[in-house]
């Protein structure tokens, strides 16, 4: 933990952190200057020293931090808000490499409405807000590497007005909800114009609405949104918005479509005094809530949710029944609800970060006493505590799945990092041996489980039984629990392995030895090896015209595989020129190979 240098004193409200591409941190943030005036203010990090920018300073005014970035280049920008003494805030996109650019982006705007922003394929932001200059005007700006480019969405007369949202389809195209006087409307940018629908203008008050826009992998337009006191969604078919009530009655901040297109939505109503926390799974016009928590309306939750690469939901909340952090995800079509952490003497007001890397739940809690951090490794939840009271806090996990934390404490600013997530998992592991870090990746990506004893034995060889269950996991195949029939004449269906080799086989990665054998017990040879990840990468397979290396002939029936490997670059062979395709492979080179394979 290190305290952030050149940082005297910070406001109430945001820092948020983020990471450019060698995983240095910045923090946006703002402090205090005079009575009534303050500085907004960008810290970061480099070659070992914290660097602090002063952005803005204004007297009588007010910098609250919005969002920050990072685009392709590593180059943050800041969307930052100012409050003057009439309410009116100014939205501002600061941006640069080593010099701050600032770009004034509407000089007049509503406190109520928010900044929903959005980075394009290249890293570059887009956002809409909402101006007045006689009219409210719904605007959607962007930024093409060098200019800001501005233009109006539509207009009203009203003041009535909610926040809209945006998010951008593949093709960096934005599609927009927002809700006026009228109701819920949604925007699509078609060509240079804007294409503008009702949703439903039939709601009972629009005023501080809040609408959530998403898309479905094939373009599908959802919106979110209340129709106070309930919740609904609507769905475009094609030709109409069909339109379906999730709950009579909540909140929600968040909602997501998996590739499936199942509608995923996390909230809390209230039933007779007493408060729920559910998560609605929404498919065409039926919502299925599951009850996660069941408790007295005075106990404040604030429910986070995750959704992973395999559309999975991960939720984290706090169960004042028993005191209890609680962590529950949606797999199998079942929801399995899991202790994190005990709370002694429980909590008045929790929040939570729940971060999902590599399908891998990574979680930053403030229990008002102490802000602790929980992962799992594999077995079981392990918390620890990371620092005592802190008031703000914000997590970024990195490219090797560690997490970054700043918080805020007494008008300081500190950062902290992990090191390691498991280090502690693997007793015969050090941080100098050449594999460490790849065995790290594919443990902390579910690939490997280590032995029950906590070791890794990176010097034992691979058996073709193991190889399977790497192949497995890291392919993210569906293993069966069990196998109800033997896939080879040597694999019995009681044995551990049998599910992955089932899997292996069913998914044409392995035919076996011959004669209906699989050998489990064999270990693998390089020559095999190179065949199993060539078809598990569904690499181009091609007869060899030239050895691709001195010990692996043209026509050997593993030089095609060898030489796929070689192409896709994940092995270049020995430094002699060799391959060595009849050695065998240890778990240590296992370990760097399905790294090089699946996860860098």
């Amino acid at each position: 933990v290190e305290r952030v240098t050149g940082v005297s004193g910070v406001n109430d409200g945001k820092v948020i952190l983020s990471l450019d591409k060698k995983n240095n941190p910045g923090i946006v943030f703002s402090e205090p200057y005079g009575f009534s005036s303050n500085f907004l203010k960008y810290a970061h990090k480099s070659g070992g020293q914290w660097t602090v920018d002063v952005l803005k300073q204004k007297d009588t005014t007010k910098y609250y931090v919005s969002s920050i970035g990072v685009d392709e280049k590593s180059t943050p920008f800041i969307l930052s808000k100012v409050y003057k003494g009439t309410g009116i805030y100014f939205l501002y996109m600061i941006d640069g490499e080593n010099n701050w650019k600032e770009t004034l982006l509407a000089e007049e705007s509503f406190i109520n409405v928010g900044y929903p922003f959005a980075l394009d394929s290249k890293g570059r932001p887009n956002f809409v807000f909402l101006s007045f200059d006689g009219t409210y005007k719904l605007m959607y700006a962007y930024y093409n590497g060098q200019n800001w480019v501005f233009s109006k969405i539509t207009s009203w007369e009203s003041d009535l007005q909610g926040n809209p949202s945006l998010c951008l389809d593949s093709s960096d195209k934005p599609y927009v909800a927002f809700t006026n006087d009228k109701g819920v409307g949604y925007a699509n940018l078609v060509g240079n114009n804007w294409f503008i629908d009702s949703v439903d203008y039939t709601l009972k008050d629009s005023w501080g609405n809040f609408s959530k826009i998403l898309l479905s992998s094939n373009g599908t337009p959802y919106i979110v949104y209340y129709d106070f006191p309930a919740i609904k969604y609507a769905v475009f078919d094609g030709s109409v918005w069909r339109k379906t009530t999730v709950s009579d009655d909540g909140r929600f901040s968040n909602a997501f479509v998996n590739k499936s297109g199942v509608l995923i939505i996390p909230f809390i109503s209230y039933q007779k005094g007493n408060l729920l926390i559910k998560v609605a799974r929404c498919e065409g016009d039926s919502c299925t809530p599951n009850t996660f928590y069941f408790g007295t309306e005075n106990n404040k939750l604030h429910p986070e949710v995750s959704v992973d690469s395999r559309d999975i939901p991960h939720l984290i909340y706090y169960d004042s029944s028993d005191g209890t952090l609680k962590y529950a995800t949606f797999d199998n079509n079942k929801w399995k609800i899991e202790k994190v952490d005990s709370i002694e003497g429980g909590v008045y007001d929790l929040w939570a970060n729940v971060k999902v890397v590599a399908d891998k739940p990574y979680i930053l809690y403030d229990t008002r006493n102490n802000l602790k951090y929980a992962c799992y490794n594999g077995k079981e939840w392990r918390s620890e505590n990371v620092t005592s009271y802190t008031d703000e806090f914000s997590m970024v996990i990195d490219d090797k799945n560690l997490p970054h934390v700043i918080y805020k404490s007494n008008g300081c600013l500190y950062y902290t990092f992990k090191q390691s997530n498991a280090a502690p998992v693997f007793s015969d592991l050090s941080p100098d041996n050449w594999f460490y870090n790849s065995v790290i990746d594919i443990y902390t990506h579910n690939i490997t489980t280590g032995y029950p004893d906590g070791t890794y034995k990176p010097n034992t060889l691979v058996t073709r039984a193991q190889m399977a269950a790497f192949l497995a996991r890291a392919m993210k195949i569906n293993v069966k629990a069990h196998c109800t029939n033997s896939p080879f004449k040597d694999v019995s269906k009681n044995e551990w392995y049998c599910p992955y080799v089932d899997a292996i086989k069913i998914a044409e990665i392995t035919q076996g030895v011959g004669g209906g054998y699989y050998d489990p017990d064999g270990y693998v040879t390089r020559a095999q090896m190179a065949a199993f990840l060539s078809k598990a990468l569904d690499l181009s397979i091609q007869p060899c015209k030239s050895e691709p290396f001195s010990d692996v002939s043209t026509d050997a029936w593993y030089c095609p595989y060898v030489q796929a490997i070689k192409s896709a670059g994940i092995t270049t062979g020995y430094p002699d020129g060799s391959y060595k395709p009849d050695g065998y492979v240890t778990r240590a080179e296992m370990a760097a190979f399905l790294d090089r394979s699946f996860i860098r």
